[in-house]
């Protein structure tokens, strides 16, 4: 026989229908669960119980059969039968919460141990030695012991070079930061200014101190300054000047808890150039530098400037003068508002590069004085290539640049980038200039927007990517087609049977390439 117990509760707003239990002869030690007709039925005509589910719901627990809570009393279904099914499904849900907390106290425990807790190094000076991670190893520490002890620099801040026609600065080796500062002042020579935060001697005062006075160097000088660990050499020759800063690898103690760490410098240089000298022969600047950053030199012109940094961003604001110019960055951003030749009548060499990092170009083009065709004398060479990032190229003509001028320099244009998409922009003076520009990306989309004037081969390929052209509106050029699928275009743009010798190429692996011409 089966027994029933109604359990419907006429209150509940469920979605399922209101359960009972049910008790089969036989089958006691078994207690259903289930939606059945709420009137006794024989038992030949008793429903099966459905697959159940386990869920709670305005006070209606569903549960699976798989899931019961094995064998109960013999006696008649009741709230307390009720109860022992549900045990099972309480116990495992206090397990989950026990055993998440108890996770929760293993990662505690393990960043505790590893990460914030300050550690201790041995060597041979003592027997305790704080690693100061958070100032120079770049892990996390609770302690910033280089800000916290460091001291101003009171050593030589104020350098004069006098008659020096190239410049050269170099930050070398030690546990320093720098940010450099290049701009124009009213100074009559080029002046170099020193400030920042140094780790103290160990209580020692030795080193050469700052007595006011401003540090001047002339043809055959040569002078090294020392004072709290960071040293300066400065010398002259020849009308060239070269200053070299670096910072001695010693430790240093801290006088709250008394931990040997390592020592370091933060320094802030400024390299002021007279504003009323309109001419350079170089500038030269190497090594560890946090931040680089050129402006206001647009009255100066270089015969050539190189900024090359390790670790850190260069970036040159308004318009820089140089007949070459490189930039180099290891690990960060190069930003390069505008280039232009310094000399008149000569073709620009620009290289910017990143190893990892973004790279922004923009050039100038003038005329050149060199009339034969695609030489070297009048080539204007430009690079923008990075590793890991993204890069963007914009050229234009010079607003001296007149659209008539026969010799407009031939421009040759190389873009690259492992990692990263590609934008290019670059407008020719006319349709005179020809232009020779490859670009390609491993790893993102090239597009490269060039003006109308361009005539000669185009040649766009991509492995997975598509690929896609685009005239100029109201264009009186023809594009003719060697081929023209999804993924490849080749062809050639003439303009009234008037042919150029320009040619694009553009690469990408998995994502799309673009040439859009321009009005």
């Amino acid at each position: 026989m089966a027994a029933f117990c109604n359990k419907n509760d006429n209150r509940s707003s469920s979605e399922y229908p209101p359960f009972c239990c049910v008790h089969v002869q036989g089958l006691e030690s078994q207690p259903l669960l289930g939606h059945h007709h709420h009137s006794p039925q024989p038992d030949s005509v008793l429903h099966q119980p459905p697959q159940y589910y386990q869920q709670e719901q305005q006070g209606e627990h569903h549960i699976s059969l798989d899931e019961k809570a094995g064998p109960s009393s013999s006696s008649p279904y009741s709230s307390a039968s009720s109860s022992a099914c549900l045990s099972k499904d309480c116990k495992k849900s206090k397990c989950k919460v026990w055993g998440r907390i108890l996770a929760l106290v293993l990662v505690g425990w393990l960043y505790y141990t590893f990460f914030h807790s300050s550690h201790c190094d041995y060597d041979q000076d003592c027997n305790h030695l704080n690693v100061n991670h958070g100032s120079h190893r770049g892990g996390l520490s609770s302690h910033d012991y280089c800000r916290d002890n460091a001291v101003d620099w009171d050593g030589p801040s104020t350098i004069v070079s006098t008659g020096a026609n190239d410049y050269k600065l170099t930050l070398g080796k030690g546990n320093f930061g720098a940010q450099l500062h290049i701009l124009t002042g009213p100074v009559s020579e080029p002046t170099l200014r020193i400030s920042g935060k140094v780790s103290p001697d160990n209580g020692n005062d030795n080193g050469d101190r700052d007595d006011g006075n401003a540090v001047v160097v002339s043809d055959g000088d040569h002078k090294e300054f020392s004072r709290l660990g960071l040293h300066i050499e400065v010398a002259q020759a020849s009308h060239g000047f070269e200053a070299q800063i670096w910072f001695e690898d010693r430790s240093a103690i801290d006088k709250k808890d008394g931990y040997k760490y390592r020592a370091c410098a933060s320094l802030n240089i400024e390299l002021v150039l007279p504003e009323n000298r309109d001419s350079f022969g170089s500038l030269v600047v190497h090594g560890d530098v946090l931040k680089l950053d050129a402006h206001g030199l647009q009255g100066i012109g270089f015969d050539h400037m190189d900024l090359s940094v390790n670790v850190g961003d260069v970036r040159t604001k308004d318009l820089i003068k140089a007949d070459k110019f490189a930039t180099y960055v290891n690990t960060g951003t190069a930003v390069v508002e505008s280039v232009q030749v310094k000399t008149e009548g000569k073709a620009l060499d620009v290289k910017t590069t990143s190893n990892t990092g973004r790279v922004i170009l923009g050039v100038k083009t003038t005329s050149v004085s060199e009339s034969i065709h695609k030489s070297n004398a009048n080539t204007h060479r430009i690079e923008a290539a990075t590793s890991t990032g993204a890069v963007q190229l914009d050229v234009q003509p010079s607003s001296s640049l007149s659209m008539d001028d026969k010799h407009l320099g031939h421009l040759e244009v190389r873009v690259h980038t492992s990692t990263g998409s590609i934008r290019n922009n670059i407008r020719l003076a006319s349709s005179a200039q020809t232009l020779d520009l490859v670009a390609g990306s491993s790893v993102g989309s090239v597009e490269s927007i060039i003006s109308d004037e361009f005539l000669g081969h185009f040649d766009l390929q991509t492995r997975l990517g598509s690929a896609r052209i685009l005239t100029a509106q109201g264009s009186d050029s023809t594009l003719t087609y060697e081929r023209k699928t999804r993924s490849s275009i080749v062809g050639t743009k003439v303009r009234q049977n008037q042919y150029g010798e320009g040619s694009i190429e553009l690469r990408g692996a998995t994502g799309r390439v673009a040439l859009i011409f321009k009005k």
